[in-house]
């Protein structure tokens, strides 16, 4: 097999509040009924919606050192991880959030936009989903 690592990041989600919800009521392990057409809708704004910068990166072919499954695979994860992208709005969530992260190229007014944006966001949702929102930007990160 030719096993190509491609991964792709945005520096704003256009269903970021819907998946804070989905998350938040499948911790609290609420059936989460979605609308009929909620999924065309939510595929209609991931395509049409404001995603901001996006970054896509096609790898390489990987030459695997192993036939192990899982050294495959965590051969395959590295890859990924070590060409996604970070955006503003990732560290901009962490430091919302108080989490360790480090240090980024980023300069401060990006950073500072992305903590309003994401701040605007979060005043969109009920406190208790705030965190889910901003843990799916500062999970990349972290």
């Amino acid at each position: 097999m030719n096993i190509v690592p491609v991964s792709i990041s945005y520096e704003k989600d256009p269903n970021d509040l819907l998946k804070a919800k989905e998350l938040y009521l499948t911790d609290l392990n609420q059936k989460y009924t979605k609308d009929r057409k909620e999924d065309m809708e939510s595929i209609s704004d991931g395509i049409t919606g404001d995603k901001g910068d996006v970054h896509l990166s096609i790898g390489k072919i990987i030459n695997f050192k192993s036939d192990s499954y899982d050294d495959c695979s965590n051969q395959i994860t590295k890859a990924i991880k070590d060409s996604y992208k970070l955006h503003p709005t990732n560290y901009a969530a962490a430091i919302i959030q108080g989490k360790d992260n480090p240090n980024d190229s980023n300069d401060l007014d990006k950073i500072d936009d992305a903590i309003q944006y994401l701040e605007n966001r979060i005043k969109l949702l009920p406190e208790d989903m705030q965190s889910y929102l901003l843990n799916q930007y500062s999970n990349p990160v972290l």
